[in-house]
């Protein structure tokens, strides 16, 4: 419609784990392979909003670095890692 806009959609296949960025059809960015919350820590699904950005976040419970964090759902966040993702402790949650 006239006068609204549309953000880009961040997209993530917990089965597969592979993430994505869209907007509308168009793919964007194909993030690749990433790793979403071993048990216990598993990451919540549906649809969320990104409600906090941080470029150079320090997790205040891991006290371990998330850089280009993107917080969408309770604490949990899109973000970097400076390590591989498959290496213990690997993820947390999201």
């Amino acid at each position: 419609m006239p006068g609204q806009t549309r953000a880009a959609i961040a997209c993530v296949d917990l089965t597969r784990q592979l993430s994505w960025i869209q907007d509308g059809k168009t793919l964007k960015l194909r993030a690749g392979a990433g790793a979403h919350g071993r048990n216990g820590h598993e990451t919540r699904t549906g649809l969320k909003k990104v409600y906090w950005r941080d470029i150079d976040h320090i997790s205040s419970i891991y006290h371990v670095p998330m850089p280009y964090s993107q917080f969408f759902d309770g604490g949990q966040a899109f973000h970097s890692v400076g390590i591989s993702v498959w290496s213990p402790p690997g993820s947390h949650g999201a």
